[in-house]
């Protein structure tokens, strides 16, 4: 059976990244972030998704 990588970033709480590199080379996360602010947290969380979304996964193909 193909071996699967899993790769933890946590930076300084209350964050934390859960990133893994599958068996065919794909990638997943899970975003972990823990607060009193609502707004502030949902923001953080769309951040960090939209950077690992342009660092890990390759663009969309072109619509033409």
């Amino acid at each position: 059976m193909a071996e699967e990588t899993i790769t933890k970033i946590t930076y300084a709480e209350p964050i934390s990244i859960e990133l893994t590199r599958g068996a065919k080379g794909g990638y997943q996360w899970g975003i972990k972030i823990r607060g009193s602010e609502a707004d502030l947290m949902l923001l953080s969380m769309g951040m960090i998704d939209a950077k690992l979304r342009t660092t890990y996964l390759e663009p969309a193909a072109e619509v033409k």
